[in-house]
């Protein structure tokens, strides 16, 4: 019976966690003509995106992210911000800490940012 019990406890405590995911709400992505991207690890590189190709690729990725559980913990030296700047000029900002993000002052462990972080690399070089 305690088999049982447990194992209903982990069920449910699993759902609750699959109902907390939530994608990324990327309005409007085919009106992204520029991406900065302002890399904040040890040291600091700001890049400037316009070509319509790397946009998309990470724009992809960004669709690929789960949000997931909030987390307590603040990442200084490993922050990574990507500000979608769209045709009517129009800015949104996304900041990812090391595996997490910031959401409206609040932080949150997200998966896929190893991918984006990937397709970064390729499009700055």
């Amino acid at each position: 019976m305690k088999k049982i019990l447990l194992l209903c406890m982990l069920l449910i405590s699993s759902c609750t966690s699959i109902n907390e995911m939530k994608k990324l709400d990327i309005k409007e992505e085919n009106n992204v003509v520029e991406i900065r991207y302002l890399r904040r690890w040890i040291y600091g590189a700001d890049y400037v995106i316009t070509d319509g190709n790397k946009i998309q690729a990470i724009l992809d990725c960004l669709d690929n992210i789960i949000v997931m559980n909030e987390v307590n913990y603040e990442v200084t030296d490993f922050t990574d911000i990507l500000v979608l700047v769209y045709k009517d000029g129009t800015e949104k900002m996304y900041e990812f800490e090391e595996y997490n993000i910031v959401l409206d002052s609040r932080r949150y462990a997200v998966s896929g940012i190893t991918e984006l972080r990937k397709t970064l690399e390729e499009v700055i070089r």
